[in-house]
């Protein structure tokens, strides 16, 4: 039987701006629209796969994304076997990637769309779905939160959450980075309202610096919030590892959701060495995730 082949490659634009009463803020900036792109894989036989291409919080001109999927990335897999995705990854992430465009941004972003796609070609072809292909389940359930509880005033962001709480959602995340007293008194109101039933995360979008970081962690553990993300700059290694070495760490955290690769998810496990790790999906540039179990530490995967 004949392997079936990439025969293209077309890019989906999605791009929406967010109603001026909808915006908000974070320590990532103002959120003016929400954009992405979607890559769908097609075969000669037919066959189609899906893959997101996110950016985050970044207003991005998403017709640079076409641009490089047409005339760098297609003609890279034009002809390939779609099942060869392991050896497809490589060759784009350490042949095309990482020499031209980087190990983070939009180089990988569309790798990882092109691989979520073909992952997903393959689920189809083979009429399973994808977790199947990954080893099959695990548990019969996965726990969600709601993200997020926005910068606002108190009184606002205690309201947010309990919406979030009204609708069923069992935990929850909260946005903080805009200073350590206003931060602080949000979280702690936040707490108080959803109860000890309800999870609270929070999220500084590289805002702090080290010694915010380590200030806000501390009260954060004190009011058991689960996880810590993103809390300084996420080139500052070294500064990550004097959070996790510290007398009363930070609130369980490692801090990964925009470092694009799993080598330099690895880099940052090792420099840490926290309990709990956090990775974004679908942005990591691989479907399979398997550093926790060689580290032994929790995954919390998002997006």
């Amino acid at each position: 039987m004949r392997q079936p082949r990439i025969v293209d490659l077309h890019v989906h634009l999605v791009s929406a701006v967010i109603p001026q009463p909808e915006q908000v803020m974070s320590g990532a900036g103002h959120k003016l629209s929400r954009q992405s792109a979607l890559i769908e894989v097609i075969l000669d036989n037919g066959l189609t796969g899906i893959g997101p291409c996110s950016f985050g919080s970044v207003s991005f001109e998403l017709t640079f994304v076409k641009k490089l999927v047409d005339n760098v990335f297609k003609p890279a897999v034009l002809g390939r076997d779609p099942f060869a995705t392991e050896a497809i990854w490589m060759e784009l992430y350490y042949g095309l990637v990482i020499r031209t465009y980087g190990s983070r941004g939009v180089g990988v972003a569309i790798l990882s769309a092109i691989d979520i796609a073909l992952w997903d070609v393959k689920g189809k072809a083979l009429d399973v779905p994808v977790y199947a292909l990954l080893g099959g389940p695990v548990r019969g359930a996965v726990p969600a939160y709601a993200s997020s509880v926005y910068w606002s005033t108190v009184d606002e962001s205690v309201a947010s959450a309990r919406a979030f709480v009204d609708r069923g959602y069992g935990a929850l995340k909260v946005k903080v980075g805009g200073g350590f007293r206003e931060d602080i008194e949000r979280v702690e109101a936040i707490v108080d309202a959803v109860g000890p039933d309800v999870q609270v995360m929070v999220d500084a979008n590289l805002a702090y610096s080290r010694d915010t970081a380590l200030r806000v962690g501390r009260e954060l553990d004190r009011l058991h919030v689960l996880f810590f993300e993103e809390p300084i700059s996420l080139d500052d290694v070294e500064g990550h590892g004097l959070l996790a070495a510290a007398p009363s760490p930070p609130a369980d955290a490692a801090i990964l959701d925009d470092q694009f690769n799993d080598t330099e998810q690895r880099q940052y496990t090792i420099v840490t060495r926290f309990s709990l790790a956090d990775m974004p999906c679908p942005r990591p540039a691989t479907v399979t995730v398997s550093t926790a179990p060689g580290f032994s530490f929790e995954l919390v995967i998002h997006r």
